[in-house]
């Protein structure tokens, strides 16, 4: 348990140093040539020990012809990571999580759906909100973060040129699916993170 708590104290830190660097123009990209299926599988061996914890079983759809983004690996590993740990968060012992590649035309997208509890359409317009934390008759359904997660993943998306969205019903689960151009945007030198 102390483990578990001094990671989610560096993951908190994380996010507030990553929301001072969106808010300061400073949370930027270094893109190259990334293999999809490549950031998945390490945001999966991630959350292992959690799904391993709640015998949630996770399923993977992965289209082949979705192989490689012009992407920021690094960043997108923690928008993947990001959904992975909500969705086990919010997924009964037993549960199913079921991440989907797909070739969408000129997008390619990348979905996490679990059976979880759900989210009331009232909370979905706001959920991607910074500091935004779902509470259903006084039980808190996002745990014990800081409501920073899915604000910095969007931003990230963002960032790639993509949009991220949810759909989501109570008592069946969530999906979120993260959509990024085929053709990325373009990159300038000047977007690439510099490091202090």
């Amino acid at each position: 348990y102390a483990l578990d708590s001094c990671d989610d104290i560096a993951k908190q830190f994380n996010d507030l140093v990553d929301c001072t660097r969106l808010e300061t123009g400073k949370l930027l990209l270094r893109p190259s040539r990334t293999s999809i299926e490549g950031v998945i599988q390490r945001a999966i061996v991630g959350a292992s020990p959690a799904l391993q914890s709640k015998n949630i079983k996770l399923r993977q759809k992965i289209d082949p012809a979705v192989a490689e983004a012009i992407i920021d690996g690094r960043r997108m590993l923690q928008v993947i990571s990001n959904l992975l740990t909500n969705a086990i968060k919010h997924t009964d012992a037993g549960g199913v999580i079921t991440i989907t590649t797909r070739d969408a035309g000129n997008v390619i997208e990348i979905e996490v759906r679990d059976t979880g509890c759900g989210i009331d359409a009232d909370h979905l317009p706001r959920i991607f909100d910074r500091l935004y934390q779902v509470t259903e008759s006084g039980d808190e359904l996002c745990g014990a973060g800081l409501g920073l997660g899915l604000a910095i993943a969007r931003e990230i998306v963002i960032l790639h040129g993509g949009v991220i969205d949810v759909d989501s019903t109570i008592g069946v689960g969530s999906t979120f699916t993260v959509r990024l151009p085929k053709a990325p945007k373009r990159f300038d030198t000047a977007t690439e993170e510099r490091t202090a």
